[in-house]
């Protein structure tokens, strides 16, 4: 009998400059997320984001500004019984993503940057590859 696999619900910031996408890595982890994370009970996307963004990056979300990019679903970094089901949305910010909270450091990555992305990451680089909107 198979296991049932656990799906983790995420929301992620798109954020491009000169044709690389912003990730970010928290302390102790190998690789770099897309900055968000995972909405709380009773919180819409935009909420989510507003707040996994403020503590993670130090940016204020515009309200309203949020533009659907892409979903994707791949397994969980670290796990083989766990998928994370990511919703990426752009947003217009008010501040200079920094370092917050629990991330250590920020990396802008591209197409040639797959080998620091968990699988998730992967899949919306490769997307934002097909669209042309980073390199």
């Amino acid at each position: 009998m198979a296991l049932a696999m656990r799906i983790i619900e995420t929301v992620a910031w798109i954020h491009v400059v000169d044709r690389r996408v912003l990730m970010v890595r928290a302390r102790g982890r190998p690789v770099f997320f897309m900055p968000g994370g995972k909405p709380e009970p009773g919180e819409d996307d935009e909420t989510a984001l507003r707040r996994e963004l403020q503590e993670e990056v130090a940016v204020d979300v515009v309200p309203g500004s949020l533009r659907f990019v892409c979903a994707v679903e791949a397994p969980a970094f670290g796990h083989t019984d766990t998928l994370v089901r990511m919703r990426a949305y752009a947003a217009d910010v008010v501040g200079a993503p920094r370092p917050s909270g629990e991330i250590d450091l920020l990396r802008f990555v591209g197409s040639a940057d797959l080998d620091v992305c968990p699988p998730a990451g992967r899949l919306v680089v490769e997307h934002l590859v097909a669209a042309g909107a980073i390199d």
